[in-house]
């Protein structure tokens, strides 16, 4: 019975560590790409002061910068996974605001709860992405542009597992 215990605690220890070994490589890796980006950012735009960088996966996927510059301009960043696409940035005051797009979406969206908002970009066209969990249940995704709050033609709808 001893036996049978120590060994259950030792299997127990070995996936434990190798949880928490995983774990830690994933967000590591997840940290240096946030680093690089913003380091490209402060770099090709000038950003004086990083304040949040945040992931978008879309049909391709950017870290997106948020800081201020030497005139302290709120400037965004986006910077592309895939080298082949070329970084850009915009001004914040030329875009509409997070809050704005949660303002726009309880207007127009039926929804039950709001999971995130985002920046992100398709095709070099900065969007912001809401996910939301509509009235069926489903995780939803409802997409405006960061120029003028336009709604993009593109919503996905994923139904969520219930237990």
């Amino acid at each position: 019975m001893k036996k049978a215990v120590f060994v259950l605690a030792v299997i127990t220890a070995i996936v434990i560590w190798q949880g928490v070994s995983f774990y830690s490589e994933v967000t590591s890796a997840n940290a240096g790409l946030e680093q690089k980006a913003a380091a490209k950012a402060k770099e090709l735009f000038h950003i004086k002061t990083i304040s949040k960088v945040s992931f978008y996966h879309g049909s391709n996927s950017y870290q997106v910068v948020q800081g201020k510059n030497e005139q302290e301009e709120e400037i965004i960043a986006w910077i592309s996974t895939n080298p082949k696409i070329e970084p850009f940035s915009r001004k914040a005051s030329a875009g509409v605001t997070k809050k704005q797009v949660k303002e726009l979406i309880d207007k127009k969206v039926d929804y039950k709860k709001i999971i995130d908002i985002r920046l992100g970009a398709e095709n070099k066209v900065p969007l912001w992405e809401v996910t939301y969990i509509d009235q069926e249940d489903r995780y939803s995704f409802y997409y405006v542009a960061f120029k003028d709050g336009a709604y993009l033609n593109k919503k996905y709808n994923l139904k969520r597992e219930t237990h």
